[in-house]
């Protein structure tokens, strides 16, 4: 799989010097003491690009417990949000204000790194300029920012070593897995996890309707529309083309349907079988702004002000973002002829 990417969410190098190693010693907003320490800084990718990590050591025992590598998905989502919103210590307040500690932190029991992957992914960048990246190109950078982290770390070395991520991570982890096992440079490693990995879009896009079907999220009368419409006459993984639909406008009306009750209707996509109670529910899961409350925090004090980071997406509430530029693709394509259309002259699309 080779994904091309152009990720606008970049960052400018740092206002100041940090060494690679660098210990945060002032977390402003944090209104709990913390008993571990944690570093933020950059890891070299190829070609110069620079890849922002954050570390935070085990609050069990440092020395004896694994390391894990963390990296969220997209691609084009800062890893920032897994510390911020889901594995990480640390969790903001809706008031985007105070700082409080997670109960159920990874870091509970390992060492974890937060890498933003690719470079152009919230803090990572490339010096000159360019935000494109491919699978293959951010395989090597995280497997020289794995070296040079161990290199910076090297009390670490002999440490168990897991590679971990979720969504798209389902694409990082195993290349980074596969390339660290073929030359480990002393690394300990000893396996991976991913986590609602990313691995296939067409089987994702055609299992979650015949999944959302039979678990009962949507009836007969909706699943008999999209399959008239979607399924070429015989329904099965092979014949129903819910993931590239949009050839056929008769189909992408009730598979909008279908997800929308899948995937926007409240339920718990992690375990439908658990009961929900809305009461119970930490007040990021309800909201749907819960980026911009973290990404508010996290660019205008956390970061800016304690690592000395600054950022080139001056709304500051993009927590992923992996549009491609089609601007790099028209200067190529050759026009033989632009005929007029229907609303020519309008400002918006017709």
């Amino acid at each position: 799989m080779l994904t091309k990417i152009v990720l606008a969410v970049s960052a400018l190098p740092l206002l100041r010097a940090a060494s690679p190693a660098a210990e945060v010693t002032d977390l402003p907003g944090l209104v709990e003491p913390i008993n571990f320490r944690h570093y933020s800084g950059f890891l070299h990718g190829a070609e110069g690009r620079m890849l922002h990590y954050w570390f935070l050591e085990s609050q069990r025992s440092p020395t004896e417990d694994p390391v894990l590598l963390w990296m969220n998905g997209g691609p084009g989502c800062s890893s920032l949000v897994g510390l911020s919103m889901e594995l990480g210590p640390f969790r903001i307040d809706p008031s985007g204000v105070n700082v409080t500690l997670n109960p159920f932190s990874w870091n509970k029991v390992a060492n974890v790194i937060f890498l933003e992957v690719p470079a152009g992914v919230g803090y990572s960048y490339d010096p000159s300029g360019s935000n494109s990246s491919d699978d293959f190109q951010a395989t090597e950078d995280n497997y020289r920012a794995v070296l040079e982290f161990f290199d910076n770390f090297p009390q670490f070395r002999q440490n168990e070593f897991y590679v971990t991520g979720e969504s798209y991570a389902g694409v990082f982890v195993p290349l980074l897995t596969q390339r660290l096992v073929e030359q480990p440079h002393g690394i300990n490693l000893k396996g991976y996890a991913i986590g609602n990995g990313a691995v296939d879009f067409e089987i994702h896009g055609k299992a979650i309707m015949f999944f959302g079907y039979y678990h009962g999220l949507f009836g007969d009368d909706l699943w008999d529309d999209v399959t008239t419409h979607c399924c070429n006459g015989t329904v099965s993984k092979d014949t129903c083309d819910f993931a590239w639909y949009t050839h056929d406008p008769n189909c992408v009306d009730p598979v909008n349907v279908a997800y929308d009750i899948i995937l926007e209707e409240g339920l718990n996509l992690y375990n439908l079988y658990v009961p929900c109670d809305i009461k119970t529910l930490p007040r990021e899961l309800l909201s749907r702004r819960h980026p911009e409350i973290t990404s508010q925090y996290a660019t205008k004090k956390l970061l800016t002000k304690t690592l000395g980071l600054r950022t080139s997406d001056s709304d500051a509430d993009h927590n992923c973002y992996n549009q491609d530029n089609l601007l790099l693709l028209y200067p190529k394509l050759r026009v033989n002829h632009s005929p007029p259309w229907k609303g020519q002259a309008m400002s918006t699309s017709p």
